[in-house]
């Protein structure tokens, strides 16, 4: 094949790719080194680029192994973190004095950035939420979730964060993955990759979701409450309780043993103003979403103060 990058080997055709999959998927392939002759090329010359990591050499100062391989950048040497990339001579005759010469003209991998933890804000729903410094600057990790504090906030002052001041960062992240989801299902495109950092897939984006999920079934069952008559704590007519779509529990269970957030409040005020505009449930959970975020802060301060009492009012009931 021949590209923006040069000349690489594909190992295959491409596998069939499944519908509305969030990344294509190719074929084992591995870039040509610039010295390589294409037309020159045998099916053997192919095939060894796609050959399992061989040992060549053990480094007799430190006893690692200096292995060679290829991936999709070309072939190469490695020694623990150190690579260097060979020429396509050089993967073709490899020997151990060849191996040992270019190893000790290696220069060591530079070590890896740490993070490290300036603060534990205690357990959200049984999973720690600390703030960091690392390699990119300062942020806070929930589950496997990060949010990227201010830039102009020093350690000090990271060190001095409440519970408080950093909800809403992991809110606004919830509701930017929301918008995004939801648009590309309204589009028929996949949703975006709710990957993150490691293995931060599904249930770090399950959890940030959910977040959101609540607030707006909290509202939806708010409003067939006040249709039907049902109340949170009996039932109407003698009929069963009327049951939420979230997992099939009772509307008490599923919206009235928590306290509300600030914002679950605001939308359940405004949620009626909004009605003579036509709009879905999702377009105007988004237009919430934005009514929330232009207020200024103490029309919140507002909010939070009734999220308070509400919490209070639960706690004194159980």
């Amino acid at each position: 094949r021949y590209g923006n990058f040069g000349h690489s080997l594909q190992l295959g055709p491409n596998p069939p790719q499944p519908a509305h999959a969030s990344k294509p998927e190719y074929a084992p392939r591995v870039s040509l080194p610039n010295d390589a002759e294409v037309a020159a090329l045998t099916r053997d010359d192919a095939l060894a680029y796609f050959s399992p990591p061989r040992v060549v050499a053990r480094d007799s100062a430190t006893g690692d192994d200096i292995c060679m391989t290829a991936d999709f950048f070309g072939p190469k040497l490695q020694v623990g973190q150190s690579v260097k990339r060979l020429s396509h001579a050089d993967f073709r005759s490899m020997d151990e004095a060849r191996a040992l010469e270019l190893a000790q003209a290696m220069e060591p991998a530079p070590p890896r950035p740490s993070s490290t933890v300036l603060a534990d804000l205690g357990k959200v729903e049984g999973y720690s939420l600390t703030v960091r410094t690392g390699p990119y600057g300062l942020y806070a990790l929930w589950r496997n979730v990060t949010v990227k504090l201010p830039d102009e906030m020093d350690e000090a002052s990271a060190q001095e964060l409440t519970l408080d001041d950093v909800r809403p960062l992991f809110e606004r992240k919830a509701e930017a993955l929301a918008r995004k989801r939801a648009s590309a299902r309204s589009s028929g495109k996949a949703a975006p990759s709710t990957k993150m950092p490691g293995s931060k897939a599904r249930g770090a984006a399950a959890g940030l979701k959910g977040k959101v999920n609540k607030a707006a079934a909290t509202v939806s069952v708010e409003k067939r409450r006040a249709e039907t008559g049902t109340t949170a704590k009996g039932t109407k007519g003698g009929k069963a309780a009327e049951t939420s779509k979230q997992g099939g529990l009772p509307a008490s269970a599923s919206a009235s043993r928590r306290p509300r957030n600030p914002f679950i409040i605001f939308c359940q005020e405004k949620r009626g103003g909004l009605a003579g505009e036509g709009l879905s449930p999702t377009d105007t959970f988004k237009r919430l979403g934005e009514m929330w975020r232009e207020l200024a802060p103490e029309e919140q301060a507002v909010y939070v103060e009734m999220s308070e009492l509400d919490r209070l009012r639960l706690g004194s009931s159980q």
